[in-house]
């Protein structure tokens, strides 16, 4: 035999031999998947059971029988499982590890011979991940057509069937003992459950889904300011000096400063510089609660330390009242009511609980303790208003950007409502090494969330949040650099939160923002942090403006 011959008889053969276990997969029983493990926060769990769904849809479409297996199942012991159980053809696990914004999936499976296969997968979002599981797994676990391996002459030949046998339909298959009945498809029963909630639809109000329709309006901004020769942090709107007119304030990284609008135009009225190693976070306005000017209350984080400061503005100078508060400070409006609250902080990856903060004398200090769910965190939340639909009380974004939605029961607030998407994203960072309870580092930054604002008067639940789409920069490190920021404003309705409205993306990153006055004549203001352009993004100082929308 030639040379010539020898590669593609070669190349014939083994395309044979990998077609024998895709035949047994197609005649053999079904194909058991397990839920995956997942090594990542508690509030991504959920993805266990999502992923095992994924892998039997890939199956399902493919024509094989698929079967979950309630619980997960470790892929380094799979094969140890597998043994003695005989009722698969294949036994499938996984494994997602999520590291920041990365999905890393191992997808492991056994045949009933014990052999041992397995491939991997990362995804960069989870909105894509499971989309991308689904392809991945139905081009790994093939289900091919039923192929003969007999010679032509040996195979059965395509001949009416008995009348008697009429009801079964002719089969091409290996010449072996007649194959065992298949399961029920999982796919039978989706559809039989499809056609009991056609018929109750009527009856039955729909069930609110956790994935956000689009926007379809999209609105540019009313106004623009100047560029702000600083990169923005924070943003209050105001009466600050109790004139009666209000003030802009925003933040640098360790100064604040007072402008009044003149058009679009900022003009600095005060400013006040910080030290060193000052991160002036977030800035709000209460009333003085002795009946004076306004507070100004700024968060400043040192390190690992807060320094938070009460400040008071007269004249073109801002006087301190307070100072080296420990804690994260925020003020809140509720009812009517304005209220200061405080989260402490470590500068490590705790979730600590957030308090109402009390004035005594000169000082500080917490008193009563808030039930507000630790995944969310002092800035990521708002009380809905009362009477919201269907009796919502508060909003929240957890830390991996999810919106959630809270009833109060028995004094505690439970999650309602999960989203799909993802929203948020947070540029607003401090310089430290951000410790776990093992005392291990897992960030270089301490990120410090946007916030989330429910609008005042609605029936039903509207908020309006951020989104950033964040990407992984390795010039310097392990810092993400946020680019195409938007708002959006998303409202109830009984299919879920739907985005009502959407700005257009800004070149930059939304660092804070804010809804002025009531209904009928609302503004929202955006704080930018504009993207730098060139290759030296991220290192070089990077501009700031403030934009202002026409809610209405």
């Amino acid at each position: 035999m030639t040379d010539r011959l020898k590669k593609p008889l070669k190349i014939l053969f083994l395309c044979l031999v990998g077609l024998v276990p895709a035949v047994a997969l197609a005649q053999g029983a079904s194909v058991g998947v397990a839920a995956f493990s997942v090594n990542g926060p508690k509030d991504q769990q959920y993805l266990s059971g999502a992923a095992q769904d994924a892998v039997m849809g890939a199956l399902i479409k493919k024509g094989v029988a698929a079967r979950p297996v309630a619980q997960s199942l470790d892929p380094d012991k799979l094969k140890d499982v597998s043994q003695g159980r005989g009722q698969d053809a294949l036994l499938v696990a996984g494994r997602i590890n999520i590291v920041g914004q990365t999905y890393r999936v191992l997808l492991k499976w056994v045949d009933a011979a014990g052999q041992v296969s397995q491939d991997y997968l990362e995804v960069p979002d989870v909105n894509q991940l499971l989309p991308r599981l689904e392809a991945f797994a139905a081009s790994r676990l093939q289900a091919p057509v039923a192929v003969s391996a007999a010679p032509p002459a040996a195979a059965p030949k395509a001949a009416p069937a008995p009348a008697a046998k009429a009801e079964r339909p002719p089969k091409v298959f290996l010449p072996e003992p007649a194959p065992v009945p298949a399961p029920v498809p999982a796919a039978s029963k989706e559809e039989k459950k499809r056609e009991e909630k056609t018929a109750k639809r009527e009856k039955v109000e729909p069930r609110p889904s956790a994935k956000v329709a689009p926007a379809e309006a999209q609105s540019d901004y009313a106004s623009v300011s100047q560029r702000l020769p600083f990169e923005v942090r924070a943003l209050a709107y105001g009466d600050a000096d109790g004139d009666g007119n209000p003030e802009v304030l925003l933040t640098g990284q360790s100064d604040l400063y007072v402008y009044r609008l003149n058009g679009s135009d900022l003009q600095e009225v005060a400013r006040y510089p910080g030290k060193k190693l000052d991160h002036f976070v977030k800035v709000d306005i209460m009333p003085d609660p002795a009946g004076g000017n306004p507070w100004i209350v700024l968060t400043n984080l040192r390190g690992s330390l807060a320094a938070g400061k009460i400040l008071r503005l007269q004249g073109s100078s801002l006087i301190p009242v307070i100072e080296d508060i420990p804690y994260q400070l925020r003020v809140v409006r509720q009812g009517g009511t304005v209220r200061l609250l405080g989260q402490p902080y470590r500068g490590d990856s705790g979730r600590y609980p957030t308090y109402e903060l009390k004035i005594v004398g000169n000082k500080i200090e917490p008193g009563e303790k808030l039930s507000i769910p630790t995944e969310i965190g002092l800035y990521n939340f708002d009380f809905l208003p009362g009477g919201s639909g269907d009796g919502f009380a508060l909003a929240g974004l957890t830390p991996s950007g999810k919106l959630k939605l809270f009833k109060e029961e028995g004094g505690k607030y439970k999650a309602a409502w999960s989203s799909r998407e993802s929203y948020g994203g947070s540029a607003n960072d401090v310089p430290v090494e951000v410790k776990d309870a093992f005392n291990e580092v897992v960030a270089d930054y301490y990120v410090v969330p946007v916030r989330l604002q429910a609008l005042d008067g609605a029936p039903v639940p509207e908020l309006v949040v951020a989104k950033n789409d964040a990407l992984l920069k390795d010039i310097i490190g392990r810092k993400p650099v946020i680019a195409d920021g938007r708002m959006v404003k998303l409202k109830w309705d009984p299919l879920g939160m739907q985005e009502a409205w959407s700005s257009k993306k800004v070149d930059g990153s939304i660092l804070d923002y804010l809804v002025t006055s009531g209904p009928g004549a609302r503004k929202l203001m955006v704080a930018v942090r504009m993207r730098d352009q060139g290759f030296f993004e991220g290192i070089g100082r990077k501009d700031s403006v403030l934009l202002v929308y026409d809610l209405n």
